[in-house]
């Protein structure tokens, strides 16, 4: 399922937005970010951790 609304979600991407197309992929990012919100939480680092870490990912 997750894989062909992915693949309806790119082939209508580009479409003007105010079309049937255009308003159908804006629900289907608004879905899709909805579901991973809630099946796929990430989480936030402590703020000593990120300031830690942070040097180590600029580069």
């Amino acid at each position: 399922m997750r894989l062909k609304t992915s693949q309806r979600l790119s082939s209508i991407f580009d479409t003007n937005p105010d079309s049937p197309e255009g308003m159908e992929a804006e629900l289907l990012v608004t879905l899709i970010d909805k579901f991973e919100k809630e099946h796929y939480p990430i989480a936030l680092p402590e703020p000593i951790t990120a300031i830690k870490e942070y040097p180590q990912t600029s580069h």
